[in-house]
């Protein structure tokens, strides 16, 4: 998500005057305030980039959040929405912005534009003088990064200025992790309630399964950000080790290290799909249509499979069991189109219409004999089919394959909009609820 603010009227720090503590120690309270009052992430990270232009009397700030390679949150300070918008998407991992992260330390910058780091500014970007750049941690990682520019008056950032930007970014990033670990309580116990009343109803069959989707997909977390964290890190580390070689060494050893670092390269894109299939954030932070919008672009990237994606332009509101289900559907179903069909283009449809919601997925490719997968035994192949039939079933829907060689293949998933049973109360509390 994204939010973008503009302050009514910037005020200076320095210029304040008054008889007791400190404008700026006031300030620094204030965000300690927040930190404990404020639940709404977004609100409370606004509220920090303010804090943060003010203390320094800095004319713009920005401050993004990013988990498992998906931006999470992005605030400004000082651009306006319009300007915002047609500046476009939020700073990405090259760069000046792409070392902070890498390197997690701060970086203090006086003459920005030329600067050896800096890649140039999109268009409608204001072009900016004095920079000071903080990493925003969680857990020993930098997730993201709080960073102002032009200090008033011209003046460089100073050390104090660095002191407290750090203090900011150090609340943000508990803010963050707050934040996460409060959903995953909320997630948590609507499960162990949900398991619960199925079993005060004898349904012990429900209670095994949907206590085995919850450990999966929980474990699935926990590699995702495994991977992502450590191996990313040791593989990032790795390719600038290997930049610096190339550029101390003589030509022919540099063409060498130059195939070391195009491995780890193409290593580094690979975990970070990897971690993206094991557990799409969007689908937490954002819902499903973004979740399975970013399933179909890492598709076509990946397999070089066409994919058309279509969604109605309203939201469709589902508990998170029923989500999880929808999107694991359509990733098995869109990783056989890309391992099996030797399809050109693929096509995705969710839909919703008097009380169903409908999911198609129809691809050009050799197609198969659907009796022959589903009436298998479960094994190799089969599993995946049995898993998006055994899916559906338990919300109270259904799952439809249609194919015959040589002329593509068709899956329809249909489920209940409103509660089947009970069902669709299972693993996780709704959505709308949450938010």
């Amino acid at each position: 998500m994204r939010v973008r603010v503009v302050p009514s009227k910037a005020r200076s720090v320095e210029a304040a005057e008054g008889p007791g503590l400190s404008p700026r120690i006031k300030l620094l309270l204030e965000a300690n305030l927040a930190l404990a009052t404020e639940y709404d992430l977004d609100s409370l990270l606004r509220r920090f980039t303010d804090i943060a232009c003010e203390l320094t009397d800095a004319a713009y700030g920005a401050l993004f959040v990013e988990d498992i390679g998906t931006l999470v949150t992005f605030v400004t300070h000082g651009v306006s929405e319009e300007q915002a918008a047609l500046i476009g998407d939020p700073p990405s991992r090259t760069g000046l912005h792409g070392q902070l992260l890498r390197e997690g330390r701060t970086v203090v910058i006086n003459d920005l534009p030329n600067d050896s780091r800096m890649t140039g500014y999109p268009k409608f970007h204001p072009v900016m003088r004095t920079f000071l750049g903080v990493p925003i941690r969680a857990g020993g990682r930098a997730i993201g990064e709080l960073y102002l520019a032009d200090k008033r008056k011209g003046r460089p950032f100073n050390g104090a200025d660095v002191e407290m930007i750090e203090s900011l970014a150090a609340c943000a990033g508990v803010a963050y992790r707050n934040a996460r670990l409060l959903q995953m309580e909320h997630r948590s116990a609507a499960h162990a309630i949900s398991l619960l009343e199925l079993g005060e109803h004898g349904q012990v069959d429900e209670v095994v399964f949907w206590s085995q989707v919850w450990a999966r997909e929980e474990e699935r977390a926990r590699l995702a950000r495994d991977i992502h964290d450590e191996q990313g890190q040791i593989l990032t580390s790795i390719i600038l080790f290997a930049k610096h070689l190339e550029q101390t060494v003589d030509a022919e050893v540099a063409e060498k290290v130059s195939g070391v670092r195009q491995l780890a390269e193409q290593a580094l894109r690979a975990a970070r799909s990897l971690a993206q299939q094991l557990r799409p954030l969007e689908l937490d932070e954002l819902g499903l249509v973004p979740a399975l919008t970013r399933l179909a672009e890492h598709t076509e990237q990946r397999c070089g499979v066409v994919v058309d994606f279509v969604a109605p332009p309203k939201p469709i509101h589902l508990n998170h069991a029923a989500e999880i289900a929808v999107y694991r559907i359509a990733q098995e179903a869109l990783t056989n189109v890309a391992k099996h069909s030797q399809a050109h283009s693929t096509s995705v449809t969710l839909s919703s219409r008097s009380g169903w919601l409908t999911l198609i997925i129809e691809d050009d490719g050799v197609g198969f004999d659907p009796d022959a997968v589903l009436g298998g035994s479960g094994h190799g192949g089969h599993l995946g089919l049995h898993s998006m039939e055994e899916r559906a079933r338990r919300l109270g829907g259904h799952l439809v394959v249609e194919s015959r060689p040589s002329r593509g293949a068709l899956l329809q998933l249909r489920l209940p909009l409103t509660d089947h049973a009970g069902r669709s109360r299972t693993w996780a509390a709704a959505r709308s609820d949450e938010r």
